[in-house]
């Protein structure tokens, strides 16, 4: 008997419909927030920038954790399982982002819930998602901006990760497995926050 794999309608429609626009509004939120700190002396105008910023960002991030459970629901698997199963799926081209998807997950429940205790978790609050000046040394080269204000995660240890590349990830990360899966995707490239993440 051949097996013809599912084809997960609900979670590309998902992602196509919901999550690749909150991208995009995420961008347009970093552009701006670049914008104020270049043009701008005005504090507070700085502050709203970051605000917005770290708000688009928890936005995308509440609809890529959505996927997990569309997509658990279609493969008929465990939602701990279809967590499992993304995360070695974040790559682009050769380069795996180790964890995106949980960190994306982590600032979604943050954005959601304030406090997270739960171990799976590497913030431990919304206070844990902040625009701030990410300068030199922090996380891979060329990643994220290269230079100035942008979203960034403060683990529970202590070590800060860019937002955006997590971004580019986990939506690689779903994209790879929808063709995986045999979902007819649309003709290359699909574009976020700048990057190609098409999976070829």
């Amino acid at each position: 008997m051949c097996y013809i794999s599912p084809m997960l309608p609900r979670t590309s429609d998902f992602l196509f419909t919901f999550v690749l626009p909150a991208a995009a509004d995420y961008e347009a939120a970093e552009d701006a927030l670049t914008q104020a700190h270049r043009d701008s002396p005005n504090p507070e105008l700085q502050q709203k920038a970051g605000e917005l910023a770290i708000r688009r960002a928890c936005e995308v991030a509440v609809a890529i954790d959505a996927l997990i459970d569309r997509a658990a629901l279609e493969l008929n698997i465990r939602i701990p399982d279809m967590r499992a199963r993304i995360d070695p799926l974040c790559a682009i081209e050769t380069y795996l982002r180790d964890g995106a998807i949980v960190r994306v997950s982590g600032a979604a429940n943050a954005y959601k819930h304030g406090n997270l205790d739960a171990n799976r978790h590497p913030i431990s609050s919304d206070g844990d998602v902040l625009a701030t000046s990410a300068g030199y040394g922090i996380d891979g080269y060329g990643l994220g901006k290269y230079a100035g204000i942008e979203v960034i995660l403060t683990l529970k240890g202590g070590e800060q990760r860019k937002f955006i590349p997590d971004v580019q990830y986990a939506i690689a990360g779903w994209l790879r497995l929808l063709k995986i899966e045999g979902t007819p995707l649309p003709a290359a490239p699909i574009m976020v926050l700048g990057v190609d993440v098409y999976p070829h």
